[in-house]
């Protein structure tokens, strides 16, 4: 369908925050427009958000996604699906439940299942705080099992101190975890909840432990690149996933590009200021400020204001 509004401009939505008992305060500091009370999550992309600015002022990411398809997603678009992926970030204040999303094989039965391949990068952490993604290289299905909810359970998991700046790919089926003190930037497939292993869905039969895959020990950490090189580059974080590629942009002055139909552009400025130059419209992106170029908008330079700053950009796998 024709763009009413001509060239497409950058879209940028409201925040739809959700409390979850684990909440913290380190999204408070992150962003400065965020809630001083403890909340867990915020949405920055999915299908309820609605759009802060412009000609489409008030309508919903869902609403743009059944009219526009092709020229906001890409030509990868599927009709009649929800908008590929969602973006949001949790603020850990406690230990996140041990969690699991199953894979198709697992949720068979079950087509609503709560699938999704995840991907956490972490922007801001306490001392002591880590992140558990993986089983550990020595442990087996009968151990983890005996040991669900005790103290001791994250000697069973690959444990990583929470690094600003590392990130971990988590697809279907890895049993992940973060502890308190932790806030982390998430991108998926599916705004779906994962599954929670606890002693009671220590069940064989149950769809949390059918879920897990306990050979999977792959060490999902990536790790920040450090090269002291003063340079605008874009880092790639994920470029092997199916569902979405990531990458850490640095700039120094700018960095040009363009959605050339195949894929809209996703950003979230984790430090600094940017500035989001495009020929329908520019704007301004605070820390924490996230924003979507559609597939069809074309050119766009991405510069960093006052000072450098990183920027995390998530588009779609380009599968020929």
């Amino acid at each position: 369908m024709e763009n009413p509004f001509g060239k497409w401009h950058p879209l940028c939505f409201r925040p739809v925050r959700q409390a979850a008992p684990w909440g913290g305060t380190l999204l408070a500091e992150f962003r400065p427009d965020a809630p001083d009370a403890p909340e867990g999550v915020s949405w920055e992309l999915t299908d309820n958000c609605t759009v802060a600015a412009g000609p489409h002022e008030g309508r919903t990411l869902a609403e743009l996604t059944a009219e526009f398809r092709s020229d906001l997603i890409g030509r990868r678009y599927q009709p009649d699906r929800p908008f590929p992926i969602y973006v949001r970030l949790l603020d850990a204040g406690r230990r996140l439940p041990l969690q699991v999303h199953p894979d198709e094989t697992a949720v068979k039965n079950a087509p609503d299942g709560p699938l999704n391949t995840k991907f956490w990068y972490c922007l801001s952490a306490r001392d002591g705080a880590d992140i558990m993604v993986g089983m550990g290289s020595r442990t087996t299905r009968q151990q983890f099992v005996q040991r669900i909810g005790s103290p001791d359970m994250r000697e069973l998991l690959q444990t990583f101190p929470a690094t600003p700046g590392d990130s971990y790919l988590i697809p279907a089926g890895r049993i992940h975890s973060a502890g308190p003190g932790v806030l982390l930037w998430e991108v998926g497939q599916h705004p779906c909840e994962p599954l929670e292993i606890t002693p009671e869905s220590a069940d064989p039969a149950g769809l949390p432990m059918r879920a897990a895959h306990f050979e999977d020990r792959q060490v999902a950490r990536i790790c920040r690149e450090m090269s002291p090189v003063v340079a605008t580059r874009r880092i790639p974080l994920v470029h092997h996933c199916p569902y979405f590629v990531v990458d850490e942009i640095r700039l120094v002055d700018y960095l040009s590009d363009r959605t050339d139909g195949a894929s809209f552009h996703f950003f979230t400025v984790i430090r600094g200021q940017m500035e989001l130059v495009t020929d329908g419209g520019s704007v301004s992106l605070p820390t924490g400020g996230s924003c979507l170029l559609p597939a069809a908008l074309g050119a766009y330079r991405c510069i960093a204001v006052g000072a450098p700053a990183a920027v995390l950009r998530v588009r779609m796998q380009n599968l020929k």
